[in-house]
């Protein structure tokens, strides 16, 4: 009986070892699916020769007395299998997350407007927008039209929107560009640092839609990167003024700020914040991936790119209109963390 089950054991790993090569030729498995294949085949294959493999496993782990001691050893590698096939699917899972971004950002590209009359910008502002139509209304506006003697050009980045955003948008004279679904913040925030690449842009300030940030101190952002002191500056709340936010979220902008200093080696006082500016050609050379959780990873990557940051202080504001777009607090600050722990491993 013993003799047949090896036999079948070994004719399985062959099995499974063709299969998978079968698959990964028809272009339906890749290399790392491939690679599981061939150690679970591999694994299968060797206690198949020989299941003495078994016991020598127990021993090493030194439960040869512990009652069902080969169950158990069928279990650990049953959950090795498990764990291997976990993390293949993962991979798959995130280059298809890869490949649906580049297809969104591709139909996005078609549907750039930009205004007759426009002026090469010298400094262009990235907002990225969801629902956000009442408050771009009002916020447009205020926009400043020159700063530090450089054009400056509103750009939104519809972020899949289903109020008339984009409508307003063309009326009141911004660039605008439209994610057809929702890709989040991060995501928006790239799209339009593309765009701003793209005109000509020399500074690129980022800022939100719904009106908590102050046009009219946009050139405090400005002033340093166009003096030559700053490649990054970041509009902190700590420094300068804010309306009051629940004690969870307070809480965790102090613990987060306290986790960013450490990693990025310099104080920061706001971490979260969305109200910033760069130096376009300092930007470009970032590696930014996170679609949502943005902040932390801009400030990281910034750091290990050797950027010259600054703060300034900056007024927080509650947005004009509407709720927040922002998770709760808990899944936010779970989101921000592991933001910052991806970044700061790659």
């Amino acid at each position: 009986m013993l003799i047949e089950l090896r036999v079948a054991g070994l004719a399985l790993a062959v099995g499974i070892v063709f299969y998978g090569l079968v698959r990964y030729r028809q272009g339906a498995a890749g290399k790392s699916t491939l690679l599981v294949t061939l150690i679970v085949a591999a694994g299968l294959g060797a206690v198949a020769a020989n299941p003495g493999l078994v016991f020598r496993v127990r021993d090493l782990l030194g439960i040869e007395q512990t009652p069902l001691s080969g169950l158990v050893i069928a279990l650990i590698g049953a959950a090795a299998i498990l764990f291997l096939l976990t993390l293949v699917n993962a991979m798959r899972i995130d280059q298809t997350r890869q490949r649906l971004t580049q297809l969104v950002t591709a139909l996005a590209a078609q549907s750039l407007e930009v205004p007759p009359d426009m002026h090469r910008p010298g400094i262009a502002v990235v907002m990225p927008a969801l629902n956000e139509a009442e408050n771009l209304d009002v916020l447009l506006h205020r926009i400043p039209r020159q700063l530090a003697g450089l054009n400056v050009v509103p750009i939104v980045v519809d972020d899949g929107s289903t109020d008339s955003t984009r409508d307003i948008c063309r009326r009141d004279g911004a660039v605008v560009i439209t994610h057809p679904i929702n890709q989040g913040g991060g995501a928006a925030l790239r799209l339009g640092y593309q765009v701003a690449f793209d005109t000509g842009a020399s500074i690129v300030v980022t800022m939100d839609a719904d009106g908590q940030h102050d046009p009219a101190e946009m050139e405090r952002l400005v002033e340093p990167i166009a003096a030559g002191r700053a490649d990054f500056v970041i509009g902190s709340r700590l420094k300068g003024e804010h309306e009051a936010a629940s004690l969870i979220r307070h809480l965790g902008i102090y613990i987060f700020n306290g986790l960013i200093s450490v990693l990025a080696r310099r104080k920061i006082t706001d971490c979260s914040s969305g109200y910033r500016a760069f130096r376009a050609t300092a930007l470009r050379d970032l590696h930014l991936i996170e679609e949502q959780f943005h902040t932390s990873e801009t400030i990281l990557a910034a750091v290990k790119a050797g950027l010259r940051v600054e703060e300034v202080p900056v007024t927080i504001s509650r947005r004009y209109s509407g709720r927040s777009k922002k998770p709760p607090a808990l899944r936010y600050g779970w989101g921000f963390l592991r933001a910052i722990v991806k970044t700061w491993w790659r």
